[in-house]
C-alpha cells in the first residue's frame, strides 16, 4: 500500500537546507519524478514498503486538500 507521508507547498521548501538535501538524495537514487509540467507547486513524499519517493506537482496543497487527495 503506497502512502503519502509528506505534502509541502514547494515555494515555503524549496529553498530550505532539508528540502534541498532530501531532494538531492531522493534525485541521487532516482526515486523522484517531476510531474508539475513546469508549474511547481507540491513536494509530496510517499512510501511503499519502506521505499520513499517524491514527486514535484502542479497540484497546489489546497487542492489536495479540498479533493481529499492527502
Amino acid at each position: 500500500m503506497i502512502r503519502s507521508f509528506g505534502v509541502f507547498n514547494i515555494e515555503k521548501v524549496e529553498n530550505t537546507t532539508e528540502y534541498q538535501r532530501l531532494y538531492e538524495a531522493l534525485e541521487s537514487e532516482k526515486k523522484i519524478e517531476d510531474i508539475s509540467c513546469n508549474k511547481k507547486n507540491s513536494f509530496i513524499l510517499t512510501e511503499d514498503k519502506k521505499n520513499v519517493k517524491g514527486y514535484i506537482s502542479n497540484i497546489g496543497t489546497n487542492t489536495m486538500r479540498k479533493r481529499k487527495i492527502v
